[in-house]
């Protein structure tokens, strides 16, 4: 700015002291204040480029070249790192292919391994079935021999249900139901010879709650009762679980549904054995009453009688129609609670036999 201040003052100092003060004169001036504005303008335009020139130089010259030299430095150094890892990774490709050999030295190893294990349980597969198929131990249903493993496993399976229903029907059909509620041949020692005689007050609230219904209680609980003993038997093999299980299920419906059909109705209610054993005791008491009565009127004055002689057989006739009276009426309530305990045995019998029946007939079905 300073260099420009005073090129302008040179040049209005000339303009002054060349010319006098015309109209021309200030044409002149004017002509040459413009040429000064306009260099002027060229000077600053100048500055801006040379600037612009200096940026881009810098940009696309003197910044290359430092990352040229940076990137040189970085390149020399990972070089160094490779050429210390080459030794490395020369060594642990040749373990690596030392290792691919071994392991398919072992792949090798292991797959004989396997094919020898495989032809030996072939082997023994083939001697066990050659083993059971001549044996002709199990059969088809149309009985043939079984000699495919589908066969003896269908085999084995009906064995299994045959032996399982073998069971129920030996232990709740065959041989009868023994339960302590109305069981057959009871004994009468402890039994009280209350309201609910000859039965137990117990099993007049089960007949009273449950009625004939009994019979199919009865046969069900045992079915199931025997069938949980046998599944113990198999519970390593829950193969034949199934199998027993399906059995049992078949077995409880069938017994059901027979049940249903043809229900079990006693001859003698249980209420009607307690009714007539009462009414023969109370026949027996006023039969005893009536003996008594008896011998007090004949012999009851045996001490009123004239003479020793006489008063002692009165008195002995006495004593004797009284003790005839206590053993008649004592001999009559032992018949009548025979009778009557016969009568609940027989009760018990039917109710047993119905349900052993029933269990029989739908192990028949099945």
């Amino acid at each position: 700015m300073t260099r420009r201040n005073a090129f302008l003052r040179r040049q209005q100092e000339r303009v002054e002291t060349s010319s006098p003060t015309t109209s021309g004169d200030r044409v002149g001036t004017e002509s040459v204040r413009e040429k000064a504005d306009w260099l002027s303008f060229v000077e600053k335009l100048s500055q801006i480029v040379l600037v612009v020139v200096a940026v881009f130089g810098y940009f696309y010259t003197v910044k290359p070249i430092y990352q040229k030299d940076r990137l040189e430095e970085q390149v020399a150094e990972y070089e160094g790192i490779l050429k210390e890892q080459r030794p490395k990774v020369a060594a642990l490709e040749t373990q690596l292919k030392s290792l691919a050999a071994e392991r398919d030295f072992a792949k090798g190893e292991l797959e004989g391994l396997e094919r020898s294990l495989n032809a030996a349980r072939q082997d023994k597969k083939q001697l066990q079935n050659q083993t059971r198929y001549m044996e002709y131990k199990y059969y088809t249903a149309e009985g043939m021999p079984a000699v495919t493993d589908k066969q003896v496993a269908d085999a084995q399976g009906r064995g299994i249900e045959a032996s399982y229903l073998s069971s129920i029907k030996m232990f709740c059909g065959l041989v009868g139901i023994r339960t302590e509620e109305f069981g057959s041949f009871r004994s009468s020692k402890d039994m009280p010879k209350d309201e609910f005689y000859p039965f137990t007050k117990k099993e007049m609230a089960i007949w009273s709650s449950v009625g004939a219904k009994l019979v199919v209680d009865r046969a069900l609980s045992c079915v199931k009762a025997q069938s949980a003993s046998y599944s113990r038997k198999y519970a390593d093999d829950p193969a034949h679980k199934i199998l027993i299980a399906a059995a049992e299920k078949v077995l409880l419906q069938n017994i059901s549904e027979r049940a249903t059909k043809n229900p079990w109705r006693p001859k003698v209610e249980p209420k009607d054995i307690i009714a007539e054993h009462r009414g023969a005791l109370e026949g027996f008491k006023r039969r005893k009453a009536e003996e008594v009565a008896k011998a007090e009127k004949d012999y009851g004055g045996w001490e009123n009688v004239w003479g020793d002689a006489r008063r002692t057989i009165a008195k002995q006739n006495y004593e004797t129609a009284m003790k005839n009276a206590e053993i008649k009426a004592w001999s009559d309530s032992f018949g009548a609670n025979y009778a009557a305990e016969s009568k609940a045995n027989d009760f018990a019998q039917s109710l047993n036999k119905a349900s052993a029946d029933l269990v029989h007939a739908s192990i028949s079905n099945q």
